[in-house]
């Protein structure tokens, strides 16, 4: 079941249907978003090889258990027919009830099957949507996890109304006999005018944000002709290996909503997020020396 090309979760009342595409897990329902593939996996993983002990085996006693009720989440494993196949060639269905009281896990059932089981994996949790308007298990941020997993960003690169910033990461050499406890390997310079070492904390921070940029929604990657192209700013990462990303910001549009592509798809961010993404070099150097807004934004999004 773990190599099935398509998945459909029911819950809310809303369907959305994952499928890969290239290799890639998307939400095939909401754009072709990109998917978490670590929460696809622990998905299938946790629907694959759940275990635990039957509860109930009658279907009167069901709905104390959170199945068949309108807060039933049902996951369906589809074959390779799903988008041909009226009934979505399920191949498996598991039917997600409520959480035992007191501990970890949730009730299920195997469609077709009598038994309710209460198992020690937490399906309901793994699909708890980042947003009410977005479907769950998507990507927490515009750059690719596969992209991160290269080593993070090493240099950044910003261009907007006719400036250009860069920072780069350089690997320096540290002295045993003057060394301090979290001094790190590498400085951050900023250069543009002239260059300038920037200190690692704010150069840390506002790079982390950028590696993490959030998102509000996902449009039809149609629509960057209108709404992204030409780009007014564009973020380059570069990583040790690899190709560098590219983050091209249009003009913001209705509910002052940014459009950013970031190939294939085209999302749209908050214009406080675009702000942060694009500071000034005198917020580089001297004011985060008092406030860090990127890690206070980073903060404020790990505790949403």
């Amino acid at each position: 079941m773990r190599k099935q090309p398509a998945v459909r979760v029911e819950l809310s009342g809303a369907a959305h249907r994952y499928g890969r595409i290239e290799g890639r897990w998307v939400a095939l329902s909401y754009h072709n978003a990109p998917v978490d593939a670590r929460a696809m996996q622990a998905l299938l993983d946790g629907v694959a090889s759940a275990e635990g002990i039957v509860y109930a085996t009658g279907s009167a006693e069901a709905a104390a258990f959170g199945i068949n009720t309108p807060a039933t989440v049902r996951v369906s494993i589809q074959g390779p027919r799903a988008m041909q196949d009226p009934g979505g060639d399920v191949q498996a269905m598991l039917e997600i009830g409520r959480s035992p009281g007191g501990r970890e896990g949730c009730f299920v059932r195997k469609k077709g099957t009598p038994e309710i089981w209460s198992i020690a994996s937490d399906l309901r949790a793994m699909l708890a949507a980042r947003a009410p308007s977005l479907p769950p298990m998507l990507e927490a941020s515009v750059v690719p996890s596969e992209w991160l997993e290269m080593g993070g960003a090493l240099a950044v690169a910003l261009q907007r109304g006719g400036e250009t910033l860069r920072l780069e990461r350089r690997a320096i050499e540290l002295d045993p006999a003057t060394m301090e406890p979290g001094m790190l390997p590498w400085k951050w310079f900023l250069s543009g005018t002239e260059e300038l070492d920037l200190p690692n904390d704010t150069a840390g921070a506002f790079v982390d944000f950028l590696e993490r940029l959030p998102y509000r929604e996902v449009l039809e990657a149609g629509e960057r002709e209108k709404r992204a192209t030409p780009p007014l700013a564009t973020i380059t990462l570069e990583a040790r290996e690899g190709s560098p990303l590219r983050l091209e910001f249009g003009a913001p549009g209705e509910r002052g909503l940014v459009p950013l592509w970031v190939a294939p798809t085209l999302f749209l961010v908050d214009a406080a997020t675009f702000a942060l993404a694009f500071p000034s070099r005198v917020t580089l150097l001297e004011d985060a020396k008092e406030k860090n807004p990127w890690r206070e934004a980073l903060q404020a999004g790990a505790a949403r």
